[in-house]
């Protein structure tokens, strides 16, 4: 499969908000509240200028088939979020970004050694495929689970 990231732009966060604010993705995420367009351009705006943020579109042949974050929390180690566009779920997209990812950090951010993902519990999806790109479970309770990938 095909897919490629690349950098968003201000063109792409109206498209943003709306995968974030679909119902099925604020079911399976930590923060289920609906995010006003307003708070999300403010959010957006914010990120671009964080040095320890990027936030990237997965797509496959021209079509944005989701989205992918990177938080440094620490000097080796990343947040991974991930989020497929409503069309593109069940597709086999997930892991692909999350290589493609995982192959840009190794890069361009060379002292981020552990690439971290906080999973609802419930979503099985997001749990499969962190799992699928050889994370491993490293705590679970009762909301949330904790998976890690050393690279």
């Amino acid at each position: 499969m095909n897919i490629y990231l690349r950098n968003i732009d201000p063109n792409d966060y109206v498209w943003i908000w709306e995968c974030r604010n679909d119902e099925h993705t604020r079911m399976n995420s930590i923060h289920t509240d609906s995010i006003s367009l307003e708070d999300h351009m403010s959010w957006m705006k914010s990120s671009s200028k964080n040095p320890n943020r990027k936030i990237m579109i997965g797509c496959y042949l021209e079509d944005n088939v989701g989205v992918i974050r990177f938080d440094i929390i620490n000097e080796d180690t990343a947040l991974i979020s991930i989020n497929l566009s409503p069309g593109h779920r069940g597709k086999g997209y997930s892991v692909p970004i999350l290589k493609s990812l995982e192959d840009i950090i190794k890069q361009e951010y060379r002292k981020v050694k552990i690439l971290q993902a906080v999973v609802k519990q419930g979503n099985i999806a997001s749990i499969k495929a962190f799992i699928r790109a050889n994370y491993v479970k490293v705590k679970e309770d009762a909301t949330i689970i904790t998976l890690e990938k050393y690279i």
